[in-house]
């Protein structure tokens, strides 16, 4: 089973590093796409070291481009035709 977290809000950082951990200790694969405000949550370096545990991390590059102006993206950029295509493979999908 893959679990696909989406990452919508700046606040869910805490979240996705419990959630994460949880994956890794029940080796359960999942994989991550940040979206919204919610790549603001990549400011933080757990974060990012959450999003190198998955199977595959990406960033909106829409929503990068809006939130993070001038910032250098840490993981994959990436588009909604991503998202869709990550949706599609998820066994389980949970929005943060």
């Amino acid at each position: 089973m893959t679990i696909l977290f989406i990452v919508a809000h700046r606040g869910s950082g805490d979240y996705l590093r419990g959630f994460s951990a949880a994956c890794r200790r029940k080796d359960v694969e999942f994989s991550i796409f940040f979206t919204g405000d919610g790549v603001r949550a990549l400011s933080d370096s757990t974060v990012v070291a959450c999003a190198g545990s998955a199977a595959e991390a990406v960033v909106c590059e829409h929503s990068w481009s809006q939130a993070m102006p001038g910032g250098s993206c840490p993981l994959t950029l990436g588009s909604q035709t991503d998202h869709s295509r990550m949706l599609g493979s998820a066994g389980r999908v949970v929005s943060l």
